[in-house]
């Protein structure tokens, strides 16, 4: 149940009127003060929201689009960023770990292998002396009743 107006959907769905109404009024006052929209931004207008006549689909801020463009960067910035690694050193590094790491899997899984085939050829060899000596004990015990 929504907490906004008591209807039967969620509180963050559109068809809350309450909801719809201030997404309306949102989008009209940034097409009204596109300025206020933060560089970079393009914010998509429903076509709900549309006017008829205007077929823009998109708010955005042209002031600050040409603003931009006739900044020119300082070359003499002193409190530069620090450069970062490359992705490359940073992929190949990756590379080297998870060879590493898939090298001392195969060695384990090597090992293990090896111990298990052990383990096999010694229970073969213990149940091959359990049944001569059970054939062993049988064998006495017909051979006594048949005497």
């Amino acid at each position: 149940k929504c907490h906004h107006c008591g209807a039967e959907h969620l509180s963050t769905n559109y068809k809350c009127p309450l909801l719809n109404n201030y997404r309306k009024q949102i989008i009209n006052e940034l097409r009204k003060h596109p300025e206020k929209l933060l560089q970079k931004i393009q914010l998509f207008i429903p076509s709900e929201y549309r006017n008829q006549n205007d077929k823009t689909k998109v708010i955005q801020n042209k002031s600050m689009y040409h603003h931009q463009q006739q900044q020119h960067n300082c070359r003499d910035d002193y409190n530069q960023w620090p450069l970062l690694t490359s992705s490359r050193t940073t992929n190949t590094t990756m590379n080297y770990n998870m060879n590493e790491l898939i090298k001392s899997f195969n060695d384990e899984l090597s090992e293990l292998k090896k111990e298990y085939k052990e383990d096999q050829q010694r229970y073969k060899e213990k149940y091959k002396e359990h049944i001569d000596s059970i054939n062993q004990t049988w064998r006495s015990y017909n051979n006594s009743n048949i005497k």
